[in-house]
């Protein structure tokens, strides 16, 4: 016989997509487990609020995750994905909207458009099939270092503004890569770290530097542009056929 003390149940709780993850039915689920596929629907859809604790841990060994992943709590590469996939189909008047920015990505890639492929339902149902497509084409996202520090934070610490932020930035980065020509490579090489250092020391420059080094900071600078004005005379224009393929 279980034990009666039970805990809150999340109604973020991944029960059902850790199930589905693994291709079983509530029935089959049920079964490994010996917990009645009643119930087991009832905690994944939110009608029973609480949960027995010895299930809970059952379920969270069974699938090998932690009972705080399992609740819902932390945030996960699901998470990220799925906050792409719901601002991609938003209203461009909505300001979460990402759509725009993610069809210029994917075309920059000559891929597929998501809605070329599959159907609204896949969007609105955050089907396996649109997950894969989110995952395969925007892995680059789970490398990067603002991503990767949200990973697993417990979800009341962040908001889904600061995720699509987050997921908005690094696409733009990855698109000044694939953007790239030889002006851009040239000015990078030459101007942008001195640029970036005099930017960021600019304020304590002013405020404590006495003359001399103002004037010296501001030559590097000056000397920097004027070298890149120089290369500049014998690179081509701008072309989109200088772009990363």
């Amino acid at each position: 016989m279980r034990k009666l003390d039970t805990v809150l149940l999340s109604e973020d709780n991944r029960i059902k997509f850790l199930r589905k993850s693994r291709h079983l039915t509530l029935r089959e689920l049920g079964k490994i487990l010996d917990i009645p596929d009643n119930s087991l629907s009832q905690y994944e859809n939110g009608k029973r609020k609480t949960i027995p604790k010895d299930v809970l841990i059952e379920l969270a060994e069974y699938f090998d995750v932690s009972v705080d992943y399992l609740m819902g709590r932390t945030l996960t590469k699901i998470d990220i994905i799925k906050n792409l996939n719901d601002n991609y189909i938003l209203d461009k008047e909505n300001p979460f909207y990402l759509g725009d920015k993610v069809r210029y990505h994917l075309n920059l890639l000559a891929l597929q458009l998501p809605e070329n492929i599959f159907e609204q339902r896949d969007f609105s149902d955050f089907t396996p099939r649109i997950q894969h497509y989110w995952e395969k084409n925007f892995d680059f996202l789970f490398v990067c270092d603002s991503i990767k520090a949200i990973l697993n934070l417990d979800k009341v610490d962040i908001t889904n503004s600061e995720i699509k932020y987050n997921i908005e930035t690094e696409i733009k980065e990855v698109d000044y890569i694939l953007t790239s020509t030889k002006i851009s490579k040239s000015f990078n090489k030459i101007v942008e770290n001195k640029l970036f250092n005099f930017g960021s020391e600019r304020k304590d420059l002013m405020r404590f530097a006495d003359k001399e080094t103002i004037k010296f900071e501001i030559f590097n600078l000056e000397k920097a542009l004027y070298n890149f004005l120089d290369e500049l005379d014998d690179l081509p224009n701008n072309t989109e056929k200088q772009y990363t393929s």
